[in-house]
């Protein structure tokens, strides 16, 4: 049983992660990073955290009536499912808390449990990013050889043909004022893929 809460802690404190990663990289799409080995290694930090930290609290500060001193729950399963669950969510968070900010190389150096993250996670992010942009953009570059001859009006068109009927009048007229913008092929497919993901890219221009 144990394992299976700490393997729930990692897979909570992975996704946790993942998600916050995402949404403050929107520029960033799962479809091409996650062929990228730092991917993983990105959330398997965290997920690693998340056991450390619910190795650490299980036998000491958990309640007696949820897990013995030999680690074995006592009340039942969907106990530690709780705990390891907000064991995930917790690291994050943890790792983000800044005791005292100090003036470095006219930046602020947090100092706290962040000085682990401002070592760590740059570096990583950046090789994802790295990753994330050579596979991009040799998506375009193969996606880009069927429409070698069409004009950057004819896709234009293409797409504003294929815009999802869901999207709200506002949002139609940001996009297309975008859209309206690029000036190459290229640019087209790039705004296209980054507002609507890899899979709505497929189906619009029939790439495989």
């Amino acid at each position: 049983m144990m394992i299976a809460c700490y393997l729930l802690a990692f897979v909570t404190a992975f996704y946790i992660s993942q998600n916050d990663f995402f949404s403050k990289n929107p520029t960033i799409l799962l479809a091409f990073s996650i062929r990228s080995g730092w991917f993983w290694v990105y959330g398997t930090i965290y997920g690693g955290l998340a056991i450390l930290f619910l190795l650490f609290v299980q036998n000491k500060y958990l309640p007696a009536d949820v897990v013995s001193n030999s680690g074995e729950p006592i009340k039942g399963f969907d106990h530690l499912c709780f705990y390891a669950i907000a064991a995930g969510i917790f690291i994050k968070s943890l790792m983000n808390i800044t005791l005292i900010n100090v003036p470095f190389e006219g930046k602020s150096f947090p100092i706290g449990f962040a000085t682990i993250i401002q070592i760590v996670e740059p570096p990583i992010i950046r090789k994802l990013d790295d990753d994330h942009f050579v596979k991009f953009d040799k998506f375009l570059e193969k996606s880009m050889v069927a429409y070698q001859n069409s004009s950057v009006q004819e896709i234009h068109e293409i797409i504003r043909t294929s815009l999802s009927t869901r999207m709200s009048r506002k949002e139609v007229i940001s996009f297309l004022v975008d859209l309206g913008n690029t000036v190459t092929v290229k640019e087209a497919f790039s705004l296209y893929l980054l507002t609507f993901g890899k899979k709505i890219f497929c189906h619009t221009f029939k790439v495989l």
